[in-house]
């Protein structure tokens, strides 16, 4: 039952992306500046990717797609993964009480700033009527997320998943 779940689904999509995107390094003569700019674009594009892939999923299940994602995912989630998490881990094994108080405030926090981005930020209502044109919409997207250098067949695939979404919508 758990294997049709939409929370599944885009865990399992946003997960394959990123296992599956090329690891770039900064160039080894970058000075920190550079070296920063280069991850901070890299962030933001595999981001980027990760919203891609998971749209037809949302498109799916739930009949709209948003962009607030690539900023919650570059900002927001690191705060629950990087401080919540651990603190709150931290918390649960010793019996600390005051750590696990903080790591729910910190996903408060987190929780409360993700509404405010998804009311500042456009959303379309689009629905996918067919699981079999989600799922091809999903393969074409990781495909593209997962090509380490860009060609024509990038452009024709691109082509391809723009004429498969306007086939898809069904509102």
């Amino acid at each position: 039952q758990d294997l049709s779940a939409p929370s599944f689904h885009l865990s399992f999509a946003a997960a394959l992306t990123l296992a599956l995107r090329p690891r770039g390094a900064p160039p080894v003569d970058a000075g920190r500046a550079r070296r920063f700019a280069h991850r901070l674009a890299r962030g933001i594009a595999t981001s980027a990717w990760v919203a891609i892939t998971t749209a037809p999923i949302t498109a799916f299940h739930f009949q709209q797609v948003a962009v607030g994602g690539v900023a919650g995912n570059l900002v927001l989630t690191p705060l629950v993964e990087l401080v919540a998490l651990p603190l709150g881990l931290v918390g649960v094994a010793f019996d600390a009480g005051p750590l696990v108080s903080i790591a729910t405030s910190i996903v408060d926090v987190v929780d409360a700033l993700a509404a405010v981005l998804a009311h500042v930020t456009p959303s379309g209502a689009i629905a996918i009527g067919s699981p079999l044109v989600m799922l091809v919409l999903v393969v074409v997207a990781i495909g593209l997320a997962a090509r380490a250098r860009r060609s024509r067949v990038d452009v024709i695939a691109w082509i391809a998943l723009c004429v498969a979404w306007t086939l898809a919508r069904t509102s």
